[in-house]
């Protein structure tokens, strides 16, 4: 670590992390490095993860920035002022609002613009980028490090990535810790470090592991000061009831001192020790709670009840809110340097204590009773609403509901529907953050606590809080909570926007369950219903031949670029809510329509054109170039044309970033690849990929991933490359339980690892060949899915020089394909089966040339020999003429 700080010094951007088990070191080794790193020039920021955080991005709350610049002399604290000031520029609000303590350095700032929640989310990104650069520099290198990332909230996760993979911020150096035994392979955190490790960001990975009986011999030769031959027979029984846990070590010690069986002899000057008195009396210690809990009955019971009313706080302590809790405000500044003297609290700024470690809180909190608690919890709530609108709070509802969540079995109706409300918001904020776990736990508290009188008092909270939660549930992977929530309005919000809102929510849900024909009906009920607009879910091809003429009738003689502007301007003013409810649902219908009928994508995707080029464009009128940018290059061969409307439509979207990362799988998937070299493609893709992240769209994220797989393995990447890229797809793609998605990653998986003559159980993935191809008939539901296998197993066994075996994969392959749309598989398809057909060709004269010779040899010239010669040579040249019309048609 010490290096890495030494080449961040000298300019390098380096990451560093310390993973582990609870108790074992890592936040001290972090820290005792950094009393070593630390000069007047350096900043050091450190934030850290609870474990309940009701907020979004709480790790990167810094303290102690203010106090290290007013150190300064005054012509270099204003020098700083103006600095940071000029760095946060006019979005600083965003940031001020995270780091209050700036506020007392530069001031308040104008708030800033209401923007759609991913805009905002990239608007806070830079903006705190920009104000890190401003401390980041050779005089003084930065130190960031973010403790217990395990707990650390998904928008956190994507901040760290922007910081550490997207922008240059030299003489940076950041340090991240997390209990690698609460992050399993599908932790949010491990696809975050995929991300940075993608970037060619230099890593120092430290895992941390408990001591051994020589580590714990010296420790504790040093703690009393002898030798570590007469420190082993402590060492030993230390070693067994601590299994070398050096939190616990020193514990063991502390308490074996308090029990008075461990005692420093004045006489002979050293300390003393009965071994089977320590080895009787000691306790067990492999626990770090009940380990904590013993230490805790040892504190003086006014020090403890000030603690416990602290540890209700949270892990940082606002010394303002403590004081109007605790039974002696005037003696709290006493106490708590009484308690920071002890190692129970640590000082981090002039109005702020936290706690010395969370498990001492944890530990702490856990001794109230559950009555105390709420109690305690409702009196500091009232105190942060005291006087104020719930509209005034912005970010510090979070810190209010946290509180009066946990009262909220103690409140009166009128005060429930005041709750629930703060939820509503807290939700909201969070939503604004791209936080959609965080604001999903929000949501369903507010609905927990809505009293039943406001379904018929209230009913405008009541469709909010439940439409936001389920929606949420959708964005985080929970569809089947999701379809509950949105089921429990459906029949009473009958209003047409209300109608359309629950019904884009209940396709998406049923999208991403693979219930494709469902939400179609879904829809044609709600559109047919509400707008009096009727889809054929069944469409012929004359029909959609003319819908495509009227589509070109606009477009077929004119730039689509200029004929967009035209539009746009011509009929602007004239859209209606409802005609862009309309749109959204029918863009929604897209999703389904592309694994059940092409006929139906192709038709709706004209009449989404149409509808933009007959009323003038909405947001959904981009995608919908896209969409029918496809249709115009695999169906119609206008190529051209096609690459011109997907084009436009994909530059469109990034004037809205909400839809930025569907549209870049869309262009990036179905239509760049037609003018531009696959590489750049993938590009889009892995682009379009951290973009869905951020807008929570986890299921194109996942599309996303396995276009990258297929392209992966298609564009002739290292082997090894492919199977690391491709697995950590598949990791990811599991979480969200879509066969069809899992099913195409696992096969370019366990294609690049048969290809490289690796097991597929490295790879975790048990299953046999038959039985993965069994599972692959069985539960996909496209075939584009089935195409995927089949045209990947005919290109492994290709390459594996095993004809046989990919004729047939080919043959299964064509069953499929002409089912496939707008996919690069289909062009996979074509590359390999030429392939194959030049092979069998190749084998199939061989075999006529060996046959032939043979004969001659023989001198075989009677008639029944030429008649069989004959016979044999007319079947393979048959065979020779149909592979030959094959390789043509490919």
């Amino acid at each position: 670590m010490l290096d890495a700080f030494d080449r961040v010094r000298r300019g390098s951007r380096e990451l560093v992390i310390v993973r582990g088990p609870a108790g074992i070191g890592k936040s001290a080794l972090v820290e005792e490095v950094a009393q070593l790193l630390k000069t007047d020039s350096m900043f050091f920021l450190s934030g850290k993860y609870e474990q309940h955080a009701q907020s979004a991005y709480s790790g990167f709350k810094f303290h102690g920035i203010t106090r290290k610049i007013y150190s300064m002399s005054a012509r270099k604290v204003d020098q700083w002022r103006g600095k940071i000031a000029s760095a946060l520029g006019s979005n600083g609000a965003v940031v001020l609002d995270l780091i209050g303590e700036l506020r007392d350095l530069v001031g308040r700032m104008p708030p800033v613009q209401v923007l759609p929640a991913l805009e905002a989310a990239h608007r806070f990104h830079v903006t705190m980028a920009k104000f890190l650069s401003c401390l980041a520099s050779p005089q003084h290198p930065l130190v960031l490090f973010l403790d217990n990332l395990q707990w650390a909230d998904v928008a956190s996760l994507r901040l760290l990535s922007y910081l550490t993979s997207r922008v240059a911020i030299n003489h940076l150096l950041v340090i991240i810790a997390f209990r690698d035994s609460e992050c399993p392979p599908s932790h949010a955190l491990h696809m975050t470090l995929g991300h940075i490790e993608a970037a060619n960001l230099p890593i120092l990975d430290l895992s941390i592991a408990p001591l051994n009986l020589e580590d714990i011999q010296c420790m504790i030769a040093d703690t009393i000061s002898c030798s570590k031959e007469r420190a082993n027979e402590l060492a030993v029984i230390a070693n067994r009831k601590t299994a070398g846990n050096p939190l616990f070590v020193g514990q063991f010690l502390e308490e074996i001192y308090n029990k008075k069986l461990l005692w420093f002899d004045f006489g002979e000057g050293m300390w003393r020790w009965d071994a089977d008195e320590v080895n009787k009396h000691s306790s067990q210690s492999q626990n770090v709670m009940e380990s904590t809990l013993n230490r805790i009955d040892h504190i003086q019971p006014i020090y403890l009840n000030i603690l416990m009313k602290a540890a209700c706080i949270g892990l940082e302590v606002d010394v303002n809110i403590l004081g109007s809790v605790v039974a002696r405000p005037e003696q709290l500044k006493v106490d708590l340097h009484s308690l920071e003297s002890a190692g129970y609290l640590v000082r981090s700024s002039p109005h702020i204590y936290c706690f010395a470690n969370e498990r001492f809180h944890e530990a702490v909190y856990s001794k109230m009773e559950a009555n105390t608690r709420r109690l305690l919890h409702h009196e500091i709530g009232e105190v942060l609403l005291a006087g104020r609108e719930p509209e005034e709070l912005g970010r510090e509802v979070f810190h209010v509901v946290k509180h009066l969540n946990e009262a909220a079995e103690l409140l009166p109706e009128k005060e429930k529907i005041l709750l629930a409300r703060l939820n509503l918001l807290a939700g909201r904020e969070a939503m604004g953050s791209t936080a959609y776990d965080l604001a999903f736990r929000h949501l369903s508290q507010g609905i927990k606590v809505l009293p039943s009188s406001t379904w018929t008092n209230d009913k405008e909270l009541v469709f909010a809080l439940y439409s936001d939660a389920a929606h949420c549930a959708y964005l985080i992977g929970q569809y089947e909570r999701a379809h509950q929530l949105v089921s429990t309005i459906a029949e009473t919000f009958t209003e047409e926007l209300q109608s359309a809102k629950v019904c884009c929510i209940q396709m998406e849900i049923y999208a991403a369950l693979q219930r494709y024909d469902e939400a179609l009906k879904r829809a044609a009920l709600c559109l047919r219903k509400h707008f009096g607009i009727t889809i054929d879910l069944t469409p012929s091809d004359s029909h959609v031949q003319e819908l495509d003429a009227q589509v070109m009738e606009y477009i077929a003689e004119v730039d689509v670029t200029i004929f967009h502007a035209k539009s746009q301007h011509q009929h602007e003013g004239q859209r209606t809510e409802l005609d862009d409810a309309a749109m959204r649902i029918l863009q929604l219908c897209m999703d389904s329509a592309y694994f059940v009928n092409p006929n139906l994508f192709a038709s709706i995707a004209a009449l989404l054109v149409l509808d933009s080029f007959k009323k003038g464009p909405c947001q959904w009128s981009k995608l919908a170039y896209i969409y029918y940018a496809s249709v115009l290059i695999y169906r119609f061969r206008r190529v051209e044309k096609g690459y011109q409307l997907g084009k436009l439509g994909y530059i469109l979207c990034k004037e809205h970033m909400e839809q930025f990362g569907l549209a870049s799988y869309l262009y990036g998937g179905w239509i760049h690849y037609w003018k531009s070299p696959i590489s750049e493609s993938m590009d889009i893709l892995f682009k379009g990929f951290h973009q869905c992240l951020s807008s929570g769209h986890v299921y194109y994220a996942s599309c996303c991933a396995a276009q990258l797989s297929e392209r992966s393995l298609f564009n002739g990447e290292a082997l090894k490359a492919t199977l690391k890229k491709s697995w950590r797809c598949l990791e990811f793609a599991k979480r969200l339980q879509n066969e069809d998605v899992i099913i195409a990653v696992e096969t370019i998986v366990r294609a690049a690892a048969a290809l490289q003559e690796s097991s597929p159980e490295e790879y975790d993935l048990p299953e046999s060949k038959e039985q993965f191809q069994t599972k692959v008939y069985k539960k996909s539901k496209s075939s584009s899915t089935l195409a995927v296998y089949f045209v990947t197993e005919m290109q492994v066994c290709f390459l594996k020089d095993d004809i046989a075996a990919a004729e047939h994969a080919m043959l299964e392959a064509k069953k499929h394909i002409k089912e496939t749309f707008a996919s690069l598989v289909v062009v996979s398809y074509h590359f390999w089966s030429v392939l194959v057909h030049a092979a069998i060709l190749e084998v199939s004269g061989y075999h006529s040339e060996h046959k032939a010779k043979a004969a001659a040899r023989d001198g075989a010239g009677a008639k029944g020999g030429d008649a069989s010669l004959t016979r044999s040579g007319s079947g393979d040249n048959e065979r020779e003429a149909g592979e030959g019309k094959a390789v043509e048609e490919s």
